[in-house]
C-alpha cells in the first residue's frame, strides 16, 4: 500500500510557512508583521515641521530674516525651495516606510540623511530636524513586531 501524498497548499499562510520563497529563489517569507506606526508618525510628523519651515520661507521671499544674524533675502527664496523639498521627501519616505516592510531600514536611513540634510534650510524649527532623526532611528534599529505567533506544535 502506497502512503498518500498531500498536495502542496496554495493559501498565503501556507505558503509563507513553507521553507524557502513560493519559487525556491530569494529569501525567506516570515510572518507578517505590524507596520512600523510610531517611526512612520514621529519621521512624518517631523518632515510636515521642516515643510513648514519652508514654506514660511517662500512666503516671506521678498524680506530680509533677522535670526541672530542676517539672512539676505536673494538666499531665502532657495533655502525655502530646499526645505519644502526636504519636507516632502521625508514624509514620502516615511509613507514608504510604513506600507512596505522590506524598505524599512532603507526608508528609515534615508530619513536621517534628509533630516540632516534640512539643517540647510533651518531643520524645521529644529522640533522637525528632531522628530525625523527619531523616526529614522527608529525605522532602522526597532524590530518588527509578528501579528501572530506562529506555533511550535504539529497537528498533523
Amino acid at each position: 500500500m502506497t502512503p498518500a501524498v498531500r498536495a502542496p497548499s496554495s493559501s498565503p499562510t501556507d505558503r509563507l510557512s513553507r521553507r524557502g520563497s513560493p519559487g525556491g529563489h530569494g529569501p525567506t517569507p516570515g510572518p507578517p508583521v505590524q507596520a512600523p506606526t510610531l517611526a512612520f508618525l514621529v519621521a512624518s510628523l517631523g518632515g510636515w515641521f521642516i515643510l513648514l519651515e519652508g514654506m514660511i520661507l517662500l512666503a516671506g521671499g521678498g524680506s530680509q530674516f533677522e535670526v541672530g544674524f542676517s539672512i539676505p533675502a536673494s538666499t531665502v527664496v532657495p533655502l525655502g525651495g530646499v526645505g519644502l523639498s526636504l519636507g516632502l521627501g521625508i514624509i514620502a519616505a516615511g509613507f514608504l516606510l510604513h506600507e512596505v516592510e522590506a524598505y524599512r531600514r532603507s526608508a528609515g536611513m534615508a530619513i536621517v540623511i534628509l533630516a540632516a540634510l534640512s539643517t540647510l534650510s533651518g531643520g524645521g524649527f529644529i522640533v522637525g530636524l528632531a522628530l525625523a532623526v527619531l523616526g529614522g532611528c527608529l525605522a532602522m534599529f526597532l524590530q518588527p513586531i509578528p501579528l501572530y505567533r506562529p506555533s511550535t506544535s504539529w497537528h498533523g
